[in-house]
């Protein structure tokens, strides 16, 4: 997954402590505070009309934008909720209209960040009923359980489907615009069939429009 531009994301937030490391469970079936160890703050984040619990924890730091209802999760953060995972290098969760976006490590220029080898780092993974999909940036509402993934790459079957973007529906269904499948299992495949637009029901069928092998 090389050669694409990422949008730098800006945002305006308040950062509680210096270099601590947070990890706590959130209950957001309540409209309570939620509280540290350390520093023993006090947000009044409000969670209220999410439907079920969302357990996050990062492994470096957690910054809050209490003006906004948001929370930053830096340094290989992880989400749950129901029976989704995410994972990333970077994960934002905005409690006023549900949603969560991940995205990959960021160098100081801005663009997402690779090791030695050229690989991107802490690129996001979103995983839902035993189905994966790697990414480059992932946008998911926790209460229609639909999500917007740009530069996704899914196992189907024997195959892999890459698509440049993909709305996923509720349920096991996804639009992509521009999909690849293909049989190889490099980033940017040798070899594969393109369709304009592809639908794809995870674990059951792939229908394509204006394929070209």
């Amino acid at each position: 997954m090389k050669g694409y531009k990422p949008i730098v994301a800006d945002f305006n937030s308040f950062n509680i402590g210096e270099n601590n490391i947070y990890s706590f469970y959130k209950d957001t079936t309540k409209d309570d505070t939620v509280k540290k160890d350390s520093a023993k703050v006090s947000t009044n984040i409000s969670t209220s009309g999410i439907k079920s619990k969302v357990k996050y924890k990062p492994k470096d730091s957690t910054v809050y934008d209490i003006k906004n209802d948001k929370v930053f999760l830096y340094g290989d953060a992880q989400v749950d909720y129901e029976d989704i995972t995410l994972n990333a290098a970077y994960i934002e969760i905005n409690w006023t209209d549900h949603t969560v976006y991940a995205e990959g490590k960021r160098d100081s220029t801005g663009e997402f960040a690779r090791d030695s080898s050229g690989d991107y780092v802490g690129m996001p993974v979103f995983s839902e009923k035993g189905e994966k999909f790697n990414a480059f940036t992932i946008k998911y509402n926790f209460d229609t359980k639909k999500g917007k993934i740009t530069h996704v790459t899914t196992k189907q079957g024997d195959g892999y489907i890459h698509g440049e973007l993909v709305k996923k529906e509720a349920g096991n269904s996804s639009f992509m615009k521009n999909g690849k499948y293909t049989t190889c299992d490099k980033d940017t495949p040798d070899y594969y069939i393109a369709a304009t637009r592809l639908k794809v029901i995870q674990g059951e069928k792939i229908i394509d429009r204006k394929s070209v092998v």
